[in-house]
């Protein structure tokens, strides 16, 4: 199965304003980054702290990335840590239509909390993919789930079943990208923004990440520059430009960090909801000063700016 999941995936925050979603800061996001070079939204994943919001929300967040989209594919996270609601939720998703048009695919992280041995992990995405006919991510973050999916598995389940069609390879272990690219049926997404220049250079298409929602036109360039068909000088040079402020996007657990950039930027609140809470003033500090070191990557770039 074809699928249009490649370069710059950036993982979308989920504005707040008070209690509530803030419906126009997220259309002023989408917005910005159909103008910028990236590829594509992920829209209700990790950080889109999806755990916080209702299913209403939910939709009306992938309501709002699919009216605004343009021509960037569309992948909603769907994943939960039970196998019956992630089917509902994922035909929930695949339900939508916005003015005729659909998502692109399904992000399906594996099942947190319950620790599911491999034939468990099995189970819950075999019993995913024969549910739906879009296709699926397979999304690997075992520090976040507490289980890990292991290389051969995610490729297993790609030659089980057509629309697993690629893996957000989270894990932080750049070893697994030999063990995973290559293989015609399963596509690697890097999901780790700090290894996006080794994933891209070992034959990743893309990556999900979080540092283009600041920076959307030089992580596009970088991600492009970084594949063996590139160029690694003009990459090499990104990832030094990039790095420290990538770094800082996660000096405390993420969204905070890049909700706080945004914010500095006047892009969007930085609030969060609980059980997550603000910087500490100290990591804040770090936010303002790695932001004040890319003001010129930010200025070098029309399009990396993500303003109203």
């Amino acid at each position: 199965m074809n699928h249009p999941f490649h370069g710059s995936l950036v993982a979308l925050p989920t504005p707040f304003r008070g209690e509530d979603l803030d419906i126009p800061a997220l259309r002023r996001l989408v917005q910005a980054h159909a103008r910028s070079g990236t590829s594509g939204i992920v829209a209700c994943g990790t950080t889109g702290e999806t755990a916080t919001l209702s299913r209403e929300e939910q939709d009306a967040v992938a309501k709002t990335v699919l009216a605004h989209s343009g021509s960037m594919s569309v992948l909603v996270g769907v994943g939960t840590n039970s196998t019956r609601s992630t089917i509902q939720r994922a035909r929930e998703v695949a339900s939508l239509v916005v003015d005729g048009s659909r998502v692109d695919g399904l992000l399906a992280v594996t099942p947190y909390y319950n620790r599911p041995s491999r034939a468990g992990l099995d189970l819950h995405f075999d019993a995913l993919a024969e549910a739906v006919d879009l296709p699926i991510v397979l999304y690997n973050v075992p520090a976040r789930t507490g289980v890990d999916l292991a290389p051969q598995q995610a490729r297993s389940l790609a030659a089980r079943h057509a629309n697993v069609v690629a893996i957000k390879e989270a894990s932080g272990q750049p070893e697994r990208i030999g063990a995973l690219c290559g293989d015609p049926n399963l596509a690697v997404l890097c999901g780790d923004d700090t290894l996006i220049g080794e994933f891209m250079a070992g034959g990743a298409v893309g990556a999900i990440n979080v540092a283009g929602n600041v920076l959307p036109g030089p992580i596009a360039e970088w991600i492009d520059s970084a594949r063996p068909t590139g160029d690694p000088d003009r990459a090499q040079a990104l990832a030094t430009e990039l790095m420290p402020f990538i770094q800082a996007m996660f000096v405390e657990t993420n969204p905070v960090p890049v909700k706080e950039a945004l914010a500095l930027l006047g892009c969007c609140s930085s609030a969060v909801r609980a059980p997550l809470a603000p910087l500490t003033t100290r990591s804040r500090e770090q936010v303002v000063a790695a932001l004040g070191l890319a003001r010129e990557t930010i200025a070098a770039s029309e399009s990396s700016r993500v303003r109203s």
